[in-house]
C-alpha cells in the first residue's frame, strides 16, 4: 500500500526486447510509494530514462578489471563509460562494495550524485561503505 520504499533491480543482462521493463514500468505506475530501479544493463536505464522519467533510476556496477573474463573489452568500456551514465540518465551508481574506492566513484560523488555499496554483508563492509558511499544495500547485517 505504499508504506514500504521499493529498490527494484531489474535482471536485463541477457534478454534482447522490452518487455520486462514495460511491464516493471506499468506496474509501479499505480505504485503509490518510494521506488528506485536498478540495472547492471545501461540499455534499461536509458530505457527508464525515455520511458518513465520521473522514476529513480541506478545503474550497477563493479571493478570490470577483476572477475570480468565473461566480458568483452567492448562490454567492460561501456559499463565503465561515467559520460554515458550520465547520458543514459542514472541517478545513482550501485558499486560493488570489495572494489571500493575507486576514483571514478569519487567523480560521480563530485558530481552530486549518490554512490551506494552493494552488497553490504559485514562489519568491515559496512566501515567501507559509511566511508565512500551514500547510502547501502545489504543483507544478513543490520546496520
Amino acid at each position: 500500500a505504499g508504506q514500504v520504499g521499493l529498490l527494484i533491480e531489474l535482471k536485463t543482462e541477457h534478454v534482447s526486447d522490452e518487455r520486462l521493463e514495460r511491464r516493471v514500468a506499468d506496474l509501479l505506475a499505480r505504485y503509490r510509494g518510494p521506488v528506485a530501479i536498478q540495472s547492471f544493463k545501461p540499455d534499461t536505464i536509458a530505457w527508464f530514462h525515455a520511458q518513465a522519467p520521473d522514476l529513480p533510476r541506478g545503474q550497477l556496477a563493479f571493478d570490470l578489471t577483476r572477475g570480468s573474463s565473461d566480458l568483452s573489452r567492448a562490454q567492460r568500456r561501456r559499463l565503465s563509460d561515467m559520460d554515458r551514465l550520465m547520458r543514459d540518465g542514472a541517478d545513482f551508481i550501485g558499486y560493488h562494495i570489495k572494489a571500493m574506492p575507486r576514483l571514478a566513484l569519487c567523480k560521480w560523488r563530485d558530481l552530486g550524485l549518490p554512490v551506494l555499496a552493494w552488497t553490504v554483508r559485514t562489519p568491515a563492509d559496512l566501515k567501507r561503505a559509511r566511508r565512500y558511499a551514500d547510502n547501502i544495500i545489504f543483507e544478513g547485517i543490520r546496520p
